[in-house]
């Protein structure tokens, strides 16, 4: 079992101990959109030898923003059509 530790004190700054509640939902988008690749690249049976996932979270006055950015390596071996296969998928 894990546990998470927030850092929330009502005032929207935190204690400065743990996660921001804003953390956990920039990694919890990142996480499913992660793994939505995952699948779509098992699917497409493509040769990946490495991929990573960056997020990055920003607020605009009441609204927050979350951007994804994928990187997909696959193998030197890979043909035309599965590259074209890993753009698709980020």
């Amino acid at each position: 079992m894990s546990t998470l530790k927030l850092k929330w004190t009502g005032d929207s700054k935190g204690s400065g101990e743990g996660f921001a509640p804003i953390d956990l939902l920039g990694s919890s988008a990142g996480a499913c959109l992660a793994l939505t690749l995952v699948n779509l690249m098992d699917i497409r049976k493509l040769p990946v030898t490495d991929f990573s996932m960056e997020i990055e979270v920003t607020k605009n006055d009441n609204t927050y923003s979350i951007t994804h950015y994928p990187k997909i390596r696959l193998s030197s071996e890979a043909t035309e059509k599965e590259q074209q296969g890993a753009k698709k998928s980020s």
